[in-house]
């Protein structure tokens, strides 16, 4: 990856756990070629100990890849 710019992030809280989502532009190089995406992020958090530990992540594309 060389450039990730987060937007629409939204929190919500559950008790001990908060849910994270939000939307992504990722921009990357693979095989020597240049790509941009979109996509949507999702990550959940658990609080132990006083801490917000991250638990589990989901990334999933919206749009077909745009070569530079």
């Amino acid at each position: 990856y060389s450039r990730l710019d987060y937007d629409s992030t939204r929190v919500r809280l559950y008790g001990s756990a908060a849910v994270v989502t939000g939307r992504a532009r990722v921009q990357l190089e693979s095989d020597g070629q240049g790509m941009t995406h979109s996509v949507r992020v999702t990550r959940v958090y658990v609080r132990r100990a006083g801490r917000w530990e991250l638990v589990a992540i989901q990334t999933t594309r919206v749009d077909p890849p745009i070569s530079r």
